[in-house]
């Protein structure tokens, strides 16, 4: 289904309007925020959630990985935020921007 999932960035939130489906414990669908768009892939294992999106912005492949937990119409955690190219991937990269919380409800 439709999630609305709020990133807290400094200075303004970043959100992304995702349409998942799940099929098992796995995940996978679709996220935008704004002209940022691309591929989401998940686990859940009871009420812990990790999704992921990678998307190309500017040249880049952009990184957001999530860890939470899903309670009914909603979700929360942490998002490790970074960039990398094919050629660089690896945990570095993955998390060169830090971290933010995330939260997200069922539309």
């Amino acid at each position: 289904g439709a999630w609305q999932l709020d990133v807290a960035l400094t200075p303004a939130a970043r959100r992304h309007v995702l349409q998942l489906r799940q099929e098992g414990p796995a995940l996978a669908g679709t996220q935008r925020a704004g002209a940022f768009a691309g591929e989401v892939s998940g686990r859940v294992a009871g009420d812990a959630v990790t999704l992921v999106i990678e998307a190309l912005y500017e040249g880049a492949i952009m990184t957001f990985r999530f860890a939470g937990t899903v309670a009914g119409e909603a979700m929360s955690g942490t998002v490790l935020l970074g960039s990398t190219t094919p050629g660089t991937r690896g945990e570095v990269s993955y998390s060169q921007y830090g971290s933010a919380t995330w939260t997200a409800r069922r539309l």
